[in-house]
């Protein structure tokens, strides 16, 4: 209050004199490169939350299935006889978020269950199913 202070306005050309500035510059530019040869995932670029990611299928045959904790047998669902493993309420229910759609995710969960049962490849499948392409030629 007596008038001995200076008053600070704010001006972008304060950010270029900041070298952080630069890094998450560039990380903002070369990442979406990297994603379009698949060094970059995409759900952490432009398709968080749109819908078109990858996903997964694990199937559980009916031996394998009795042999999960009944936690984790809570979260099988049937159609035609296959019992699929819903790991996306899974992760919903114990994070309290959906789960992350890429393929390490899915071997790693898939690894789990294979640990949890101790069953053959034949017993537990895991399939991933890759997005869809939106920009095609024709």
């Amino acid at each position: 209050f007596s008038g001995k202070t200076k008053q600070r306005y704010f001006s972008p050309t304060f950010l270029f004199k900041m070298p952080l500035f630069y890094l998450v510059t560039a990380f903002f530019l070369v990442m979406p490169a990297f994603n379009t040869v698949n060094r970059w995932p995409d759900y952490l670029s432009s398709n968080f939350k749109s819908g078109n990611t990858n996903s997964a299928l694990i199937f559980i045959s009916q031996t394998q299935k009795t042999q999960l904790p009944l936690y984790l047998q809570h979260f099988c669902t049937e159609k035609n006889a296959i019992f699929y493993f819903n790991f996306d309420a899974w992760c919903n229910h114990e994070l309290n978020v959906g789960c992350y759609p890429e393929a390490p995710v899915f071997k790693s969960i898939y690894g789990h269950l294979l640990d949890l049962t101790q069953a053959g490849v034949k017993d537990i499948q895991l399939e991933i199913v890759p997005k869809q392409k939106l920009l095609r030629k024709r």
